[in-house]
């Protein structure tokens, strides 16, 4: 989950330009997957109980545990319950404190001279930040977008593998160029204040929305529903979060559908809003575009490129606005 405030990330302003044109070319994700296969190096991703979220087996200074697999943290991050576990010490006894959508958390930083990724991919030694409070979960931490940017990695929901790129690899092309070749359908990345952000159309309104792999679900601010009226559909407690940091909120109904990029399109659906009154920042940045929408429609995160490769325009979701909400 994103940690750390994002200013001026929800833009208020109607949008004149038309809905997105069909695209009737069929994508061919085979010409993706050859090419991923012939160049990066991979691990397999684990499925959490929610079947969304997804974690990779790591080893640190030789000892084994599991971290999520978040693009929303800008940096790799391990819960202060694992610092005995993988014997590394906290650097950062004062420990500066963030706000995000799981709340405000104080922090250190720890060092670690040994890091490998599914027993593949070797990480130079460097830090991780150290969330002061326990997870209250079998997971040591989270993969972050540091790591991940470093590694030029390939999120790839659809075949559950982590694909990285050996920074002394040469490619023939760009893993983006095989996908605009294979007719995926896909959209930009845009990176401000440490995060990734896809603009997503919403009843005439464009909200910037964090790319959140360790969000379960498409989660918008309390504000950003309040200006677009959304109806509630159903109350829901600890909507997002990890461990003990939780999210009270509820559960509401978009008017219409979603362009995303200007580019797809996402069906009148339910999203959860962040009952968080002044506390939480999350209104700073419109939202979190989370792991059910990306999971759901086999999405390829490519963080080195800053796309997302989909095989089809219409998204779908398993969240459609059941009978009786209006």
């Amino acid at each position: 989950m994103a940690l750390a405030a994002i200013v001026a990330g929800c833009v208020r302003q109607p949008l004149p330009d038309p809905d997105p044109a069909v695209d009737t070319t069929p994508a061919q994700p085979a010409r993706v997957d050859a090419f991923l296969e012939a160049h990066y190096r991979s691990v397999p991703m684990l499925s959490g109980q929610d079947g969304l979220r997804r974690y990779v087996k790591i080893a640190i200074n030789g000892r084994r545990g599991l971290l999520l697999v978040d693009t929303g943290a800008q940096h790799a991050v391990l819960f202060e319950d694992a610092i005995a576990k993988f014997g590394i010490t906290d650097t950062d006894k004062r420990g500066a404190v963030y706000t995000g959508v799981a709340g405000t958390v104080r922090s250190g930083w720890a060092t670690f001279d040994s890091f490998t990724i599914g027993d593949k991919i070797a990480v130079q030694p460097g830090d991780f930040r150290i969330v002061r409070q326990s997870a209250g979960t079998e997971i040591d931490g989270l993969l972050g977008l540091d790591i991940l940017t470093h590694l030029r990695a390939v999120v790839d929901l659809r075949s559950n593998r982590l694909w990285f790129l050996d920074p002394a690899t040469r490619l023939p092309e760009h893993l983006s160029s095989v996908a605009d070749k294979a007719a995926m359908k896909s959209v930009g990345l845009r990176r401000l204040f440490g995060s990734d952000f896809v603009n997503v159309r919403l009843d005439g309104y464009t909200y910037r929305c964090v790319v959140d792999t360790g969000a379960p679900t498409w989660l918008v601010a309390e504000e950003a529903a309040d200006d677009l009226r959304l109806p509630r559909a159903r109350m829901q407690k600890s909507i997002g979060g990890i461990g003990s940091g939780k999210v009270d909120g509820y559960v509401a109904a978009t008017n219409g559908r979603a362009v995303v990029d200007n580019k797809l399109t996402l069906p009148r659906s339910l999203v959860a809003v962040a009952d968080h009154g002044d506390e939480y920042p999350i209104s700073n940045y419109g939202g979190l575009f989370g792991c059910s929408i990306l999971t759901d429609n086999g999405a390829q995160i490519d963080i080195g490129n800053g796309r997302i490769y989909f095989p089809h325009q219409a998204l779908r979701t398993r969240f459609a606005v059941p009978a009786g909400v209006e």
